[in-house]
């Protein structure tokens, strides 16, 4: 263990504090089972914005891709494109485990796949989304970590016959995808009433407040932007004004034992990871945390670069 500056760094895991990706914390559960029906409020909500779809819950974001698929008739030997907005190698095994159980999937066009993925990564949306309807493929969209994110065409979810949320991502709940398509789904959801009606009630209460989650959001970006400037860390990505990030992800200002330094990080209870293929790294940035919170970040990750640097290495 250290102290400094006020902070503890590398407590006993009895102690730990411990800081998701997603906004959900300990005291929702209370929280959520309080609230008034705002089951109503969901409907409101998502018939505006989607006055020309059709609307599935599901469990998950692997749900809602699960039930897409499996109403396209696909061959072991048919192939999905996976596109995204940093063109980088990686794709979570979120997406790719389910498309193997009905298909094969690529990177690439050119191979000639029955339907197109784009994943909007992290709350910052493929650009050109409209020129993929050149293909004449069908797209989903996979905005789990976008749901208030705009691209400048202000194309996103507008494209895809299918568009993929992830709830959790966005909201202090613990579960819950939604499937919006252009035509009635295949199949039907995957959930009983009651988990139903609890997905409704909790985003129903808090999708009022998206705009303010989506400011602080952004705030703290620019937050840590400024907190982490004097260890020559600079952003992943510009934050333009239409997009409402999704983690705070930046580029590590020297070489790194990458999997030593998540080890670091999570080991002082912040959930993050390493962007694979790339000396990037993501920490949480939703709109639960607080100054403080963004403070601790900062110092736990000057105390893991220097834990894990490959060579010698100082930091002022």
């Amino acid at each position: 263990m250290k102290f400094t500056d006020n902070f503890v760094l590398d407590p006993q895991a009895d102690y730990r504090p411990h800081y998701r990706i997603g906004p959900f914390g300990n005291t929702d559960l209370g929280v959520n089972l309080r609230l008034s029906d705002a089951g109503s409020e969901f409907d409101t909500y998502f018939s505006r914005r989607f006055p020309d779809r059709h609307l599935l819950l599901t469990r998950n974001g692997k749900s809602a891709l699960r039930q897409i698929l499996s109403g396209m008739g696909l061959s072991q030997n048919d192939k999905v494109a996976i596109l995204t907005t940093t063109g980088n190698r990686y794709i979570s095994k979120c997406v790719t485990s389910v498309i193997e159980e009905f298909c094969e999937w690529s990177r690439e066009i050119e191979n000639r796949p029955r339907v197109i993925l784009v994943n909007h990564e992290f709350g910052f949306p493929y650009e050109n989304l409209r020129a993929l309807q050149s293909h004449g493929l069908p797209i989903i969209e996979d905005c789990c970590h976008s749901f208030a994110s705009v691209n400048p065409e202000g194309s996103v979810a507008s494209v895809g016959e299918h568009v993929i949320y992830s709830f959790p991502k966005f909201f202090p709940i613990q579960f819950g995808g939604l499937l919006v398509s252009r035509n009635p789904p295949s199949g039907k959801d995957d959930m009983t009433e009651p988990e139903r009606h609890y997905i409704k009630n909790v985003v129903g209460h808090y999708v009022q407040d998206i705009e303010d989650f989506s400011m602080k959001r952004r705030r703290h970006w620019r937050s840590l932007e400024t907190l982490l400037e004097g260890l020559d860390i600079v952003p992943r990505f510009e934050l333009p004004e239409s997009v409402v990030n999704g983690v705070f992800m930046f580029k590590l200002p020297f070489e790194v034992d990458l999997c030593k330094f998540r080890t670091c990080m999570n080991s002082n209870g912040i959930e993050s990871s390493f962007f694979y293929g790339e000396n990037t790294y993501f920490i949480p940035s939703h709109h639960r945390l607080e100054t403080c919170d963004l403070e601790y970040f900062s110092y736990v990750i000057k105390h893991c670069l220097l834990d894990s640097a490959v060579g010698i290495q100082s930091i002022s």
